[in-house]
């Protein structure tokens, strides 16, 4: 008996100072630990999905999160699931609150629920998508100060920042700065790239600035929206319209001027005769192709290192010869409508099939008819 109490009494302790310790945690949790649990109860986390736009999952603290977390730890386990199934996930997601003003070189709240999906689109490898949280873009509208741009509240990706380029602005900030109104939107896309050359976002998306608009793909919220990194980082350069018509895949031919007119052909041949004036100023050092076409109309999405593979320098002549013609906005404008796609991708004839255009760089999939150009041009490769 006199042998066992010493283990009886090291038992004793053991459990006093269990119920010690015990006591302790509940005492901390109710007059400290509570705050701090509070505290971390509202969260906001950002995740790329398979389409390269990012989810934005949020919980204010108010009402349970077990949805945002049964969410966080799906998107952890599912690196196969096909796109379809991601969007879907992102519906748990609240809309954000949309302000009324529009700032310059500001966009609003991001909308935090993804909505475009295809069905037929193809789940993109996980290893080639950009992190759209890890980068920045900017939303180049070549615009008058009366047009409405209050949609790009409606952009869902937190990374786009307007750049406004009103043409009609007597007085023009610093950060939109343009030397002349010339040549249409040209004179603004060029301003921006020479403004903004040295800290130049990883995308940026040249549009007029309207909402619809035959020459466009569809509505320009869900263009921009739809539009996938993936597809963009590959190409560098990513027309806003995929239809052939009216340019596609032989509209200029400055040496043979041979070229089949598709479409009303405005200023097409006052164009194809500036291009090969100015070619050799233009692009000093570049061969003039026998053929020039690309998807118009002057709206596209442009990565960071597609426009660097220009000096300065060369976008600075390109401004000037602008400033410096006595050709009409017109056809001046028109000029630089037919090169876009030349300049940041340095081939002539870019004209991807419209359906793949379509699919690849918007992911919408499904079945459309397309027009198809007329005897004496070819159609494109089927698929």
């Amino acid at each position: 008996m006199m042998q066992a109490f010493p283990g009886r009494r090291l038992k004793s302790t053991a459990i006093l100072c269990s119920s010690m310790i015990v006591l302790f945690v509940f005492f901390h949790f109710c007059f400290d630990g509570a705050p701090s649990i509070r505290s971390i109860s509202s969260f906001s986390s950002k995740l790329p999905t398979l389409s390269g736009e990012p989810l934005v999952v949020s919980h204010d603290g108010n009402g349970p999160s077990q949805d945002v977390k049964e969410t966080l730890v799906a998107l952890v386990s599912q690196k196969q699931r096909p796109i379809s199934t991601l969007m879907t996930v992102t519906k748990i997601s609240s809309r954000a609150p949309v302000p009324t003003n529009l700032e310059e070189n500001h966009v609003s709240q991001p909308i935090l629920s993804s909505t475009f999906s295809s069905t037929n689109a193809e789940p993109e490898a996980t290893h080639a998508i950009s992190n759209p949280l890890d980068s920045s873009g900017a939303i180049v509208a070549a615009v008058s100060l009366s047009t409405n741009l209050s949609w790009v509240h409606e952009l869902q990706n937190p990374i786009w920042t307007l750049h406004r380029y009103d043409h009609d602005s007597p007085h023009p900030p610093p950060s939109t700065y343009f030397p002349v109104n010339k040549g249409n939107e040209a004179m603004m896309y060029l301003s921006y790239i020479l403004n903004n050359y040295d800290a130049l976002p990883t995308y940026s998306i040249f549009i007029h600035g309207h909402r619809t608009s035959w020459h466009q793909e569809g509505d320009i919220v869900e263009l921009v929206n739809a539009l996938r990194f993936r597809a963009l980082d590959q190409e560098g350069y990513t027309p806003l319209r995929c239809d052939w018509y009216p340019s596609c895949p032989a509209e200029i031919r400055p040496l043979d001027r041979d070229a089949v007119v598709w479409g009303p052909g405005v200023w097409r041949h006052e164009v194809e005769v500036e291009i090969a004036e100015a070619w050799a100023v233009l692009f000093a050092s570049e061969e003039l192709p026998r053929t020039i076409a690309s998807q118009c109309c002057a709206q596209f999405a442009v990565t960071r290192s597609a426009i660097l593979r220009r000096p300065k320098a060369e976008y600075e002549s390109m401004r000037d010869w602008l400033v410096n013609t006595s050709l009409s906005n017109d056809i001046s404008g028109r000029v630089f409508e037919k090169l876009w796609a030349y300049i940041f991708t340095k081939e002539a004839v870019r004209c991807p099939p419209p359906g793949r255009c379509a699919c690849d760089y918007f992911g919408m999939c499904g079945e459309r008819k397309w027009m198809v150009p007329p005897e004496g041009l070819r159609k494109w490769d089927e698929e």
